[in-house]
């Protein structure tokens, strides 16, 4: 959680979108980032817009309440463009490759920042976690896939996560 949560301090976004809220911690770790430290915790007080996307509404909880709104959709058909910071922290795997290369590329053009957390090599998931289907892991990766990117390592280990340089 530090290095994206350093990376969020640093990049400082306006807005930011979060693909697979789950247990809705990067909204919670954001909003402090952004708001939180400079004594805005009252959502009437919020000065930075952090959305999100979920599909499964088990997870909702009350985590969520961090974030201006949380989209109950698979994010992988929505137009998600004009964001200054985009995380997909432990989503990216849950793509098919060919699905997960396309969508990361129109995420790179059209949004200024990406933080993606995927586990770092293979990790069997194959079966639904928690009764979640969206949950098993689709793609592999080994860091290379980032390659044709502007970006910057964050942490190498049990997942690797990387920042991505945006076009948009």
């Amino acid at each position: 959680m530090a290095p994206i949560c350093k990376e969020i301090h640093r990049l400082q976004p306006q807005d930011v979108m979060d693909l697979g809220v789950g247990a809705g911690k990067y909204g919670v770790l954001a909003r402090e980032a952004l708001d939180g430290i400079w004594g805005r915790l009252q959502p009437r007080h919020w000065t930075h817009v952090i959305e999100g996307y979920e599909v499964y509404e088990p997870y909702r909880n009350p985590a969520w309440e961090s974030y201006d709104v949380v989209h109950m959709a698979d994010f992988s058909g929505a137009d998600i463009h004009g964001w200054d910071l985009v995380l997909m922290i432990d989503s990216l795997e849950h793509l098919e490759p060919e699905q997960g290369k396309a969508f990361l590329a129109g995420l790179v053009e059209y949004n200024k920042h990406i933080i993606v957390s995927v586990p770092n090599g293979p990790m069997p998931c194959d079966e639904p976690v928690y009764g979640n289907h969206y949950e098993r892991h689709l793609t592999t990766y080994f860091g290379h896939e980032f390659d044709a990117y502007e970006y910057t390592v964050l942490h190498r280990g049990l997942c690797l996560v990387v920042s991505i340089k945006g076009e948009g």
